[in-house]
């Protein structure tokens, strides 16, 4: 296999570390959500630097500024930023499975998805397919994993209606684990939540 899919560029290996979740490998300490990564975002563009400067001891220097009080915490963001040996490990795992990630900072980063969402894209996509064909816009259905028998037959009808209407459906999955199996029927699946997991 192209050893290139298992690396991702510096400044999404970046926003992975700060927002991922790596499953078995890990940490204790949660992610960063969407608004607490636009925050880091919006402190990086107004000192002139890319999320990959994290990456250097220079640029973690200056994680100083976060202090201690409140959710963004130097100890969070440094914690978050050593989870390199679990990134790779995960990373490696999911591409070896057929799946993709992408960050905001990723060229093919959905345009669709910064044209709309803009500040509410998800920083990180995690997917199975075609992910080209995010491009053309389509119909996420999102369910719990106890859903009665009205809901799976809404679910089915609607999913049906979309088919007619020749749009593209697209489960999204909001588990803690998420099987391949499953998945390879699909294309594209993309979630942007849950735990980077295929076993």
């Amino acid at each position: 296999m192209d050893t290139q899919a298992h690396e991702l560029a510096p400044d999404a290996q970046a926003i992975f570390l700060l927002c991922g979740r790596l499953g078995d490998n890990d940490s204790d300490v949660k992610p960063l959500t969407r608004n607490q990564y636009n925050e880091v975002a919006n402190w990086l563009h107004n000192n002139d630097m890319r999320p990959a400067d994290l990456l250097e001891s220079s640029g973690r220097e200056q994680l100083s500024v976060f202090g201690e009080d409140g959710k963004i915490t130097e100890t969070r963001l440094h914690t978050l930023l050593d989870r390199g040996t679990a990134l790779a490990m995960a990373v490696e795992e999911w591409t070896n499975k057929g799946g993709w990630i992408l960050t905001r900072s990723d060229e093919d980063y959905p345009t669709r998805f910064r044209r709309r969402l803009k500040h509410l894209a998800p920083p990180v996509l995690y997917g199975i397919g075609d992910q080209s064909l995010l491009e053309f816009g389509g119909a996420s259905m999102v369910g719990s994993r106890d859903s009665d028998d009205a809901a799976l037959s809404f679910i089915r009808d609607l999913r049906a209606g979309v088919r007619i209407k020749g749009l593209l459906s697209c489960p999204v999955a909001q588990e803690e684990s998420i099987r391949l199996p499953w998945m390879q029927r699909l294309s594209p699946v993309v979630w942007s939540s849950g735990r980077l997991r295929t076993g």
